[in-house]
């Protein structure tokens, strides 16, 4: 949803005399949707709406943050494939996050047939023979990198910061991670899946021993220890900061560690209202706080939060391109001051060997698009899930 207002702004000032139309909240009526001009949706808006948008063409469909419709098999992206429009661009930072297959589904939106059918394409190319894929598909691709448009962009620097576990946390961890590996012992050929479960709580562990628990004691985690360790000793009194996790459970024991100390923040996830995001992207920009929580996957993208120059993830992603776009909202356009990225793990937990797999999976997609950018594979072997676990 923070996209809708940017793509308004921007057809405002590039576009001032073509009609726009926000398709989007509670009063949407047929009779009301406009038919010409421009139309800005949300996927979840125009899959519930298709029968409406079925009965009208489009000279050009625009896709922005297209990763959101990689998976063929999604509502999301039947609902695109079914739109009629003569053109068809896809925009995204991150056209391929987890295997091949996602860079064909996005490609074949704008071209449909050029690499033939999901099964063909599957039967010709693999990471073995992907200078192939990148020859055929070059010519298609408009690929701007920030180096390339924003000369003047000031440095981002990333740190790792390694925390230990407090010691009731890590026997906690230790014991989860003991049930972990008796799970992948005894699990069958969908051991991903039965395993899935105990990788989510591993990493809920890494985080805090209580986390989802009411009234967590902040002083119980190493990590958010060290966390607040930083902003209130390391960082300078000037500078602002994102911090970003997957977990808002543990958004809400940072919340309650800043309540304590009486220091002001902004707080955004999936539950926050349009208007509330806009409001506090606005009043963070002018400098109102100085900290803004944000759940990684609801604030990630599609947002300007250059008054921060101090970026903190609390927790790491396997995707180390969805990390990219998250420490992106203060490394861009209007940015003045070098950025400082802080990624926090848990020695010894499964945190570690994330990032161990993020750089392994980077490698892969930089061979199809000489990119920063990552991506992880969801086929992932046995012995790679019992390195995972430790």
């Amino acid at each position: 949803m923070a996209a809708i207002g940017v793509w308004e702004e921007e057809c405002a000032r590039f576009l001032p005399d073509v009609p726009v139309q926000v398709w989007h909240g509670f009063s949407r009526k047929e009779s009301k949707l406009a038919r010409s001009g421009i139309i800005i949706t949300t996927y979840q808006t125009l899959t519930r709406d298709m029968e409406i948008f079925n009965k009208l063409k489009f000279q050009t469909m625009v896709l922005d943050e297209a990763q959101n419709v990689k998976n063929v098999a999604t509502d999301s992206a039947r609902s695109v494939r079914k739109i009629k429009a003569s053109s068809v661009f896809c925009l995204t930072g991150t056209p391929m996050e987890n295997h091949l297959e996602e860079f064909w589904s996005l490609f074949d939106l704008s071209f449909p047939g050029l690499l033939g059918n999901l099964r063909s394409f599957q039967r010709n190319f693999s990471p073995a023979n992907i200078q192939e894929l990148q020859k055929r598909t070059e010519k298609f691709l408009l690929r701007r990198r920030k180096s390339e448009v924003l000369t003047d962009l000031p440095p981002k620097t990333e740190i790792r910061v390694p925390t230990p576990m407090e010691i009731r946390q890590s026997k906690l961890y230790e014991k989860a991670r003991q049930e972990a590996i008796l799970t992948l012992k005894s699990a069958g050929p969908n051991y991903i899946f039965e395993l899935l479960p105990q990788l989510t709580r591993l990493r809920r562990l890494a985080c805090h021993p209580d986390i989802g628990m009411d009234k967590a004691d902040p002083t119980q985690s190493g990590k958010i220890n060290r966390f607040l360790t930083m902003i209130q000793e390391e960082i300078p009194k000037g500078s602002a900061a994102l911090v970003f996790s997957q977990f808002t459970d543990t958004l809400s024991i940072v919340k309650n560690a800043l309540d304590r100390l009486k220091i002001e923040y902004f707080y955004l996830d999936g539950k926050t209202p349009q208007s509330k995001r806009i409001s506090y992207v606005k009043r963070f920009q002018k400098g109102e706080r100085r900290f803004f929580l944000i759940s990684l996957k609801a604030g990630g993208v599609s947002l300007t939060l250059t008054r921060a120059d101090t970026v903190f993830h609390l927790d790491p992603w396997w995707n180390p391109a969805v990390e990219n776009q998250a420490s992106d909202r203060a490394h861009r356009f209007g940015q003045k001051q070098p950025v400082f990225i802080y990624k926090l793990f848990s020695e010894g937990s499964i945190e570690e060997r994330v990032l161990e797999l993020q750089e392994k999976k980077r490698r892969l997609f930089a061979s199809l698009f000489d990119s920063e950018k990552g991506w992880t594979e969801s086929n992932i072997s046995r012995d790679e899930l019992r390195e995972l676990i430790g």
